[in-house]
Parts: C-alpha cells; sequence; structure tokens
C-alpha cells in the first residue's frame, strides 16, 4: 500500500522537479541578459576610447609622418644646393690649383732667368787663389785699401801663366775677398780671343812652372770662374760625383757647368739645380 501511494505521489513530485528545472534554466538566462544589459555600455564606453585613442595615435602619426617627410625633403634639398656649392668650390679649387701651378711656373722661369743675368753679369771675372798667391804687404795691414790688386794680380799671372800677357787695359777692377786669401780680378773682354779665357784655358799648366818642372804645392794658384750660388752648388755635387766615379769630368765655361759621363764621351752642360739631378740619376 505504501508502495501504491509512492507510484501516485511520483508523477507530482516529477513534474514539481520538471517546474523546478524549467524555473532555473528561466533564472539563468535570465542572469545573462542582466550581465548583457549591464556590460554592454561599458563594452560602448571602451570602444568609443579605443577609437578616439586610435583616431588620435593615427593622426599623430600621420602629422609626425607628414613633418618627417617635410624635413627629408628639405634635407634632400639642402643636400643637392651643398651639392652645387662643393662642385663649385671645387672648380674654384681647381681654378686657384691651376693659378698657383702657373705663378710656379712663372716664378721659375723667372728665378731661372734671374740665374741667366747673374751668370752673365759674372761671366768676365775670374777668381784667383790658392797658397802661391801673396798676401797683403806687412806695410798694407793697416790700410788696405792703398795696395794696387790689379798689380799685383798682374804680377801673379806674369809669373804662373807667362804666355798670355796682361796689359793694364785688359783688367777694369780688382778686390781681395775671404780676408785677403782670393783675389776676384773683372776683365774688360771675354769670349774667344780675350785675355780673359786666354788665362782661363789656361789653368791646366798651373802647376808647372816655366821651364815645365812641377811647382811646389805652397807655390801654386788656382783660377776659377766666378760662379752664381745655384751654378756653385750644382758644380761641387757633380765633382763629388766624379771622385765617387759617376761621371768622367766636370769643369765650368762662361758659368756654364760641362759634364762628360764617359771619357771621350758626349759633353752634358748643365745650367741648374734641376738638369743637374736629372744627370745624378742618369736622365740626360
Amino acid at each position: 500500500m505504501v508502495n501504491r501511494l509512492n507510484r501516485q505521489r511520483s508523477p507530482a513530485k516529477r513534474q514539481r522537479a520538471v517546474s523546478a528545472g524549467t524555473s532555473s534554466d528561466t533564472s539563468a538566462d535570465d542572469g545573462d541578459c542582466s550581465t548583457d544589459q549591464q556590460l554592454g555600455p561599458i563594452q560602448q564606453f571602451l570602444q568609443r576610447a579605443l577609437d578616439k585613442q586610435t583616431a588620435e595615435l593615427t593622426e599623430r602619426f600621420e602629422n609626425t609622418v607628414a613633418g618627417l617627410r617635410e624635413e627629408i625633403t628639405g634635407l634632400c634639398q639642402r643636400v643637392v644646393e651643398l651639392e652645387s656649392h662643393v662642385n663649385d668650390q671645387g672648380n674654384v679649387i681647381q681654378q686657384l690649383h691651376e693659378a698657383v701651378d702657373s705663378r710656379d711656373s712663372r716664378i721659375h722661369f723667372m728665378e731661372d732667368e734671374l740665374e741667366e743675368l747673374r751668370r752673365e753679369g759674372n761671366t768676365p771675372y775670374l777668381v784667383l787663389d790658392g797658397p802661391g798667391l801673396p798676401g797683403l804687404p806687412p806695410e798694407l795691414e793697416e790700410e788696405p785699401w792703398k795696395e794696387d790688386v790689379a798689380a799685383t794680380t798682374r804680377a801673379v799671372l806674369q809669373q804662373h801663366v807667362p804666355s798670355v800677357t796682361v796689359h793694364e787695359e785688359d783688367i777694369v777692377q780688382c778686390y781681395r775677398t775671404a780676408r785677403g786669401k782670393k783675389i776676384v780680378c773683372r776683365f774688360a773682354r771675354w769670349g774667344p780671343g780675350s785675355t780673359r779665357d786666354a788665362i782661363y784655358d789656361a789653368r791646366t799648366h798651373l802647376q808647372r812652372d816655366g821651364n815645365g818642372a812641377r811647382r811646389q804645392p805652397q807655390d801654386q794658384i788656382y783660377i776659377n770662374e766666378m760662379l752664381t750660388t745655384g751654378a756653385h752648388n750644382a758644380f761641387m755635387k757633380l765633382r763629388a760625383a766624379r771622385k765617387r766615379g759617376e761621371i768622367s769630368s766636370v769643369h765650368t765655361r762662361h758659368g756654364l757647368i760641362y759634364v762628360r759621363m764617359i771619357p771621350h764621351g758626349q759633353k752634358i752642360c748643365v745650367r741648374n739645380r734641376i738638369q743637374c739631378e736629372r744627370v745624378l740619376r742618369g736622365e740626360y
């Protein structure tokens, strides 16, 4: 009987249970709807804030890019202007280099011309020195200007170069130098047939007296041309090269330097330092 009552009650209980389940589902759905209703405004607010932030960032980025583009365009234009300026300056520098080269060429030309004028001015002169050259007389040591240097020169030349007759009118000027150890003599004429050239050509016989006997070292004199500073320096270099055996001979004539690289070889004329360096390098 109890079981029969339970079976009679079961449908009712089941109906209540179903109703209770349905009520629970309905309550859950109502809860979800309530949550959506609460989150909706928040989502909309966040979306608007995100859209606003995105718009601001986009605008800021676009402005920054536009500014950078403008700066880059200005820089490119500046680079073009600088390139043009550099090219202009390069042209100016090139012109300056050409002007400097032209100036240097003119300077070298004028130096060569000045050297040539000095050489021509020195050509009439001969320089006498050596241990055999008489010094200033003792009685004239206090008054050296009273010495007749021309007369002393003629006496020395008559003794050492007897083959050449030196007249008083042949000598224009004479003076002592190097503390009286040298005599510089200027002749009236120079060139072929002149007394000056005859004396200079006879210098190779100065080591022997009129009888052909060899002079003692203390009796010897030397006769040289009066060279310009440039020619003197070049001559000393070439003479040192001759001592080293690099050239055969070197001598001067009318202020010019003549070199032979081998005995009886071609005679090479050296006028300046540049030509001297070329000869020493074998470029002739």
